[in-house]
Order: C-alpha cells, then sequence, then structure tokens
C-alpha cells in the first residue's frame, strides 16, 4: 500500500467508501480505487434448486397429466405451465391447498385418475 497523510478515500471489498487520514488506519482489503477490487462471480443456480423440480420431472408430470406443451420450452416456462395446471386441478377438485406451497409439494396432493 501507498504511504500517505492526510486525506485520502479508500474502498471497501463489499463497496464501502471511508475517507482515512493516514496510511496505517486503513484496514485490510481496502483499495484506493474501487475498480481495482474483483468484481464477485455471480451464483447461478440451477433451475431445480429454483423450481424445486428438474426439467425431466416437469416433463414426466406434464406427460402423466397429458397436458401438452412444446419440447424446446425453459424449464422455467414448463414449470409455470404444470404449476398453473396443478392448481386448477386441486380448485376444481375442491382439495385445500397452501398457495406459497413450492410445485412438487402441490402436484403430491394430486390423486392419479382411475
Amino acid at each position: 500500500m501507498t504511504k500517505f497523510a492526510g486525506p485520502s478515500y479508500y474502498y471497501g471489498p463489499d463497496g464501502e467508501a471511508k475517507i482515512f487520514h493516514d496510511s496505517d488506519e486503513v484496514p485490510a482489503g481496502w483499495l484506493d480505487d474501487p475498480k481495482k477490487h474483483k468484481a464477485k462471480p455471480e451464483v447461478v443456480q440451477k433451475p431445480e434448486d429454483v423450481l424445486g423440480m428438474t426439467k425431466a420431472e416437469i416433463v414426466a408430470a406434464l406427460n402423466e397429466g397429458g397436458i401438452a406443451f412444446q419440447k424446446n420450452a425453459s424449464a422455467k416456462t414448463l414449470h409455470d405451465l404444470l404449476r398453473a395446471s396443478v392448481i386448477t386441478a386441486l380448485t376444481e377438485a375442491g382439495t385445500e391447498f397452501d398457495p406459497q406451497a413450492d410445485t412438487k409439494a402441490l402436484y403430491g396432493l394430486l390423486t392419479p385418475p382411475e
């Protein structure tokens, strides 16, 4: 770190900024230019972590229910279609359910046709 005396801005790793009057006051990891901090890698979640089901599980459920869908649709689109269909089926059957429950749990409430 460059030694300095007098007020100078330094930037923390989480975007915070503070004026320091002496270089000995600057905490480890703080830099004199916010651009010198490397960007933190974005955490990319798998669709099943977000949706609660894998795309294969969603496709299987749609096929089981006889619900038409586009084969090239995204997992999110298929999930939304399945969720809407499950909620409609539960409502029409008069089954009580928690609308905040994940789709896999709601799907589990359906009884297959006999």
